[in-house]
């Protein structure tokens, strides 16, 4: 409600992205604070949309929470040698 107030946003379209185990938890957060729901209100969607199927996406994000196998990856770019160019993809 706190946030609503301050930036003019219905309290329902307000979304808590928070940390997620991998990338493919984040349709999953949206899915469950209703996001689909208040997007297709606002795109007047609401009456030809079909239910969510996540099923499969689902099995995907708990396929990725249980990989193990640890890999390599390579940068190759123009600013590698300066230390906060790509600082938002590299983890230490």
């Amino acid at each position: 409600m706190k946030r609503s107030q301050f930036c003019h946003v219905e309290a329902a379209n307000i979304l808590n992205i928070h940390g997620v185990p991998n990338i493919w938890h984040i349709p999953l957060l949206l899915r469950n604070q209703n996001a689909h729901h208040s997007i297709l209100k606002q795109l007047n969607l609401l009456s030809i949309a079909t239910p969510l199927d996540l099923e499969a996406w689902t099995r995907r994000a708990e396929t990725f929470d249980n990989l193990t196998d640890s890999v390599r990856i390579a940068m190759v770019g123009n600013y590698v040698g300066l230390t906060d160019s790509y600082l938002s993809v590299v983890k230490v």
